[in-house]
């Protein structure tokens, strides 16, 4: 098996070329080859089912007069936010057709990299949380990262964010306001029901030390292993997936 790291940890943020990365792997991974890819941006990753809901424009209109960024991403249905404590994360690898079976996959390869902060992750949907659902992990019933897949032919994109630092309470108030912008819709968020990562382990913790814990996972299951640190976006097969990120993100 071979491993890919894209690491962008510490480069300039592009929060376009980094979901189309994902794009870019999902539709050009090879047999035999697992595909890991960390990063970070600022604003608001923005989920499909959100955007549906017939209050969005006032949603939308929520985040642009606090100036945070919106950009539509490639997996989930809610909204989830990104700043500097923020790590998401995403494995990309093939053979695997069952969605619940690539979730367990990803479950345990997350699990075993923080092992050496916890061994006490729990797998359950936590209510109140953003973006909620039954993939969430979670210590003390208390939700620090949230996961989702999307699927090309025999490839899965498995993605998460990490909430791994930071105030978390306000995070969790800011997406509280932008659906209680939106008027009478049946989302309650609970900002008290999530929680970083360095909070629930009483550890200071950032971002890269875990984005470097999933890098030493991912040479656990691979027997050679390439380090991508900059992608040229002018690569033909990536301008693909540019041009489609900013099709949906306009």
């Amino acid at each position: 098996m071979k491993g890919i790291y894209i690491n962008e940890m510490g480069l300039p943020e592009d929060a376009i070329l980094s979901t189309a990365i994902d794009d870019f792997s999902l539709r050009t991974i090879g047999d035999e080859q697992m595909i890991l890819h960390c990063f970070q941006h600022s604003g608001i990753n923005m989920g499909w089912d959100d955007t549906r809901l017939p209050g969005y424009p006032l949603g939308k209109e929520y985040y642009k007069k606090k100036g945070i960024p919106l950009f539509l991403r490639n997996a989930g249905g809610r909204s989830i936010v990104a700043d500097e404590g923020v790590l998401n994360m995403s494995l990309t690898l093939t053979g695997i057709s069952d969605y619940k079976e690539a979730y367990r996959y990803y479950d345990l390869f997350i699990k075993e990299a923080l092992a050496p902060y916890t061994t006490r992750i729990e797998t359950k949907e936590i209510h109140g949380a953003y973006c909620p659902g039954d993939t969430d992990l979670s210590l003390m019933n208390k939700k620090f990262c949230g996961t989702a897949q999307r699927k090309r032919r025999n490839a899965t994109n498995l993605v998460s964010y990490i909430s791994v630092s930071g105030n978390q309470d306000q995070r969790g108030e800011l997406v509280k306001g932008f659906y209680e912008a939106m008027g009478d819709y049946p989302i309650v968020i609970e900002p008290q029901t999530m929680e970083t990562l360095s909070r629930l382990t009483a550890q200071l913790l950032t971002p890269v030390q875990i984005a470097s814990q999933f890098f030493e996972t991912l040479k656990k299951r691979c027997d050679h292993i390439q380090v991508i640190r900059k992608f040229n976006p002018d690569y033909p097969d990536l301008q693909k997936s540019i041009q489609a990120t900013l099709r949906r993100n306009q």
